[in-house]
């Protein structure tokens, strides 16, 4: 793997853990898995939005006042984070349909890993975004929760990217 590509999959890799964990432990036996009430994995906003709020609140004992202004935070952002989601699956079904055998498969591929990398930079920038405007509304003790909450979720994930780098 390239040093850009190791970059760009670390990136990523933050970037999942960063909405994971602004969604909190999914472990939670009081909350579900990440699947709505149709079954979908959290693809409908509503549903995604009072999940993330529910399991913020679960953890950190949020006020009426703090569970109003995060869920105006999720709802101002969603609509970016949905149209990165899309973006970033119309890239991968893209390269899938890319002609190894092409004169211009490299340069395909090259100009998809530019795409790839500069939507990842845009991500990025909304999830500090939305992790500074959580961490503003929250008390000193209730961001060190959060804090503790991210690095659990990073271990976990790390490990699992562990295994699976071992796997294959």
């Amino acid at each position: 793997m390239t040093k850009r590509n190791k970059i760009i999959a670390g990136i990523l890799a933050l970037l999942a853990g960063s909405g994971l964990a602004l969604a909190g432990s999914s472990g939670c036996d009081e909350y579900g898995r990440g699947h709505d009430s149709s079954g979908h994995g959290g693809r409908h906003h509503g549903p995604m939005l009072e999940r993330m709020i529910g399991k913020l609140d679960h953890h950190l004992d949020l006020s009426e006042k703090q569970q109003q202004s995060l869920q105006q935070i999720l709802e101002q952002n969603s609509e970016n984070i949905s149209t990165h989601r899309q973006q970033r699956r119309a890239l991968r079904q893209q390269g899938m349909l890319l002609d190894p055998t092409s004169d211009t498969y490299e340069s395909q591929t090259e100009e998809l890993a530019n795409k790839v990398a500069e939507m990842a930079h845009d991500r990025t920038i909304t999830m500090a975004t939305v992790y500074k405007q959580v961490s503003d509304i929250l008390t000193t003790e209730q961001r060190e929760e959060m804090r503790e909450l991210m690095e659990n979720r990073f271990e976990k994930m790390a490990k699992r990217m562990q295994q699976w780098e071992q796997e294959s």
